[in-house]
């Protein structure tokens, strides 16, 4: 699907049917978020689509897992919504990840093993986060982080049910920041893991 922005920029948005089966198994996606666009403040992570949308001239929330200048001005931050708190982990540049790694890109080659964990020492430190939250703990400083083009980050979306966290039904992304102009746009590519 193509959009065209009243600047008169024109993107591309893919729109992936994530029930596929026959769907890759890492889906690789990008947006841009627009720190003065309440309409592409936030994204929905699992869908792919903005978060928020107009009826009836009142801006409302569709499904905002992570937003660019919102309610932070300068940061990146996930669980942003209500009953929603989050974990957002900075790894370092792309090509540091990839030597810790081993690969040729940091954000390819991040991947859960078969315990669920990701086998490097700090992203891993992403599930003692989530323990915390677990324990009542909100996510607070360490759901937000600043931008800087060429970053991995790792990231957990929780949902919570009523006071508990549903930690088990975590949603984990990892993201790779693209470009990023403070304070103004913000472009990103991401998968959820």
């Amino acid at each position: 699907m193509i959009l065209a922005s009243a600047t008169g920029c024109v993107e591309s948005v893919e729109v992936i049917d994530t029930d596929d089966p026959t769907a890759p198994a890492d889906r690789t996606r990008s947006a841009e978020l627009w720190a003065t666009d309440p309409l592409r403040q936030t994204l929905d992570l699992e869908t792919g689509d903005y978060g928020r949308y107009v009826e009836e001239g009142v801006l409302r929330n569709r499904n905002s897992q992570l937003g660019f200048g919102l309610p932070n001005p300068g940061f990146v931050e996930v669980g942003i919504q209500g009953r929603e708190t989050g974990v957002l982990l900075d790894l370092g540049t792309d090509e540091e990840l990839a030597a810790a790694l081993g690969g040729e890109s940091g954000f390819v080659s991040l991947s859960r093993a078969g315990d669920g964990r990701f086998g490097h020492a700090p992203a891993d430190a992403l599930f003692e986060r989530l323990q915390a939250i677990e324990g009542g703990e909100d996510g607070g400083d360490a759901s937000r982080v600043v931008p800087r083009i060429g970053h991995v980050l790792v990231g957990a979306v929780v949902k919570r049910a009523g006071s508990a966290a549903a930690v088990d039904q975590a949603l984990l992304v990892k993201v790779l920041i693209v470009d990023h102009q403070p304070d103004r746009f913000l472009s990103l590519r991401w998968a959820v893991l």
